[in-house]
């Protein structure tokens, strides 16, 4: 082999970083291997959430491996220099969810920074999007935290040139932030329409109302109480970017919300029910009898009545379930 023939070794790495002696230089610019951030930083707003992910990410993570951390904050919201590290993850989450993934990591980190909260980073060189494989992630992560009562400040997905925050969680502390979504893919409906739901007509003729308010054309879910006379009442949810068909990791999610709107009706009106939406945006194909059975099977065992499933898209309204519409 010839001096043109020589191959030259890459001088950086698929996150950016400068590769010597075939070794990336890991640690945040102008800090060490060992410490991060090279300062420390107060994570007080969704920007200073993706920040931190983002830069903690970039720094640390293998460019060979789909990587999850959580970076511990202590109790006002500052960075320390405690973390855990999920390495070569699956693409999917496992169908029993994040618990055990999450369990010994949320414990030790409880021992290295008593009453930390996370934010958590999904890290991959050609991450940094909304993509399938993110979210079902972030909805796993978090309802594994709920479960192992680690407070999750943010989810963010990373990669070497964007970052997109997933999921805000609470402030640390008596601090403000600018307003975020309520959790991975789900908003209150704030701009609820008012109406009473008596008859399959109405139902279609809500479906239809419900769908003009949507803020993402996305594939959602809605869930809206009604009390015993059909009155919309409480607040409803709209869960959005919903796959076409739902996966394991929805059963539980689905199931936590449901049961939450349904408490917070029942708090107006015992015999609260729900009615159910799903609302789909032109140009996608969703197993929309797939989802309704998903309702059905929760809210059955949950214990929560349906006043009826409805769907929308496009081309108009149709009814899915009666439920005590029918009756």
């Amino acid at each position: 082999m010839t001096t043109d023939d020589t191959v030259e070794a890459p001088t950086t790495d698929a996150w950016g970083r400068a590769v010597r002696d075939g070794m990336p230089e890991f640690g945040p610019p102008g800090g060490d291997r060992t410490a991060w951030p090279a300062l420390p930083m107060q994570v007080r707003t969704d920007e200073d959430v993706v920040t931190c992910a983002a830069g903690f990410a970039r720094a640390f993570t293998s460019e060979y491996f789909f990587t999850i951390w959580l970076i511990a904050l202590d109790r006002d919201g500052w960075t320390t220099k405690d973390c855990a590290e999920l390495l070569d993850m699956p693409a999917r989450p496992p169908t029993t969810g994040a618990y055990a993934l999450l369990r010994n990591a949320a414990r030790g980190l409880e021992e290295l920074a008593p009453g930390c909260s996370v934010v958590i980073a999904i890290a991959q060189p050609a991450g940094g999007d909304r993509g399938q494989r993110d979210r079902a992630w972030s909805r796993a992560l978090l309802q594994g935290a709920a479960l192992t009562g680690l407070p999750v400040r943010g989810v963010v997905s990373v990669g070497t040139h964007r970052a997109r925050l997933l999921h805000a969680g609470p402030v640390p502390g008596g601090m403000t932030a600018a307003a975020g979504p309520e959790e991975d893919g789900v908003r209150a409906a704030r701009a609820l329409p008012h109406g009473r739901v008596r008859s399959e007509h109405d139902l279609l003729d809500y479906a239809h109302r419900l769908r003009r308010t949507a803020q993402v054309p996305s594939f959602h879910v809605w869930l809206v109480p009604v009390d015993r006379d059909g009155e919309v009442c409480g607040q409803a949810r709209a869960v959005e970017e919903l796959p076409a068909e739902p996966e394991p990791v929805d059963r539980l999610g689905l199931a936590d919300l449901l049961r939450d709107v349904a408490d917070e009706g029942r708090a107006l009106d015992p015999e609260t029910e729900l009615l159910v939406v799903l609302s789909r945006p032109a140009g996608r194909d969703v197993r929309e009898e797939a989802w309704s059975d998903l309702v059905r099977d929760v809210a059955a065992q949950e214990g929560v009545m349906l006043r009826g499933v409805a769907a929308v898209g496009p081309a108009g309204a149709s009814i899915l379930d009666a439920g005590t519409l029918g009756r």
